[in-house]
């Protein structure tokens, strides 16, 4: 706190409140750079979270192509099995019915590929979301801290000033108080 006690007017260098304020002043400095220390975390925990997002986004991509793909396939069996009703194929609709059973098992496949990269894709996006309300928090304090240390900087400037102030005495002191021991050494 860089207090002097001065003897003459038997009290310290500053008020209570003076002290106070330059605590509260230190207090919402280490708030603040603990905060700057979380942000950074933060911003690299969403930066992979949003590199990861990219990578999935291909293979999400590729899976609901190819799930799409085997539900046109399906339905144009439909398409198929409808003409062999309407035209009474018998044999057609048989073979028909088998094709659209191995089918219907393809897209069921396709959908079960494509139902953990949908919630992995869902788990990162709201990982992302979350990791970015917290910076948006974070932000927020650290703005407040610094208006605050913004508020108090005149009192830091201050505290500089009587420190170098008590710093420049005391060097003074000690040299009057070395000259004067060299002096006496030097008598004797």
């Amino acid at each position: 706190l860089n207090l002097a006690y001065d003897e003459q007017a038997q009290k310290l260098s500053m008020t209570t409140a003076e002290i106070e304020k330059n605590v509260d002043a230190m207090w919402r400095k280490a708030k603040a750079e603990a905060a700057e220390a979380q942000m950074t975390e933060i911003l690299r925990q969403r930066m992979d979270a949003e590199i990861e997002l990219v990578k999935l986004e291909d293979t999400l991509l590729a899976a609901q192509e190819a799930a799409t793909a085997e539900k046109l396939k399906y339905r144009e069996i439909q398409e198929r099995i409808n003409e062999a009703m309407e035209n009474g194929d018998k044999k057609a609709l048989k073979e028909l019915n088998a094709e659209l059973e191995k089918q219907k098992e393809a897209w069921d496949a396709a959908l079960e590929t494509l139902a953990p990269i949908e919630t992995e894709y869902g788990h990162l996006q709201t990982d992302v979301q979350n990791l970015t309300e917290e910076e948006g928090i974070l932000n927020g304090m650290l703005a407040e801290n610094s208006d605050a240390l913004t508020n108090n900087g005149a009192a830091v400037s201050a505290l500089a000033d009587e420190t170098a102030e008590t710093v420049d005495v005391m060097a003074e002191k000690w040299e009057s108080l070395h000259d004067a021991v060299a002096d006496s050494v030097s008598k004797q």
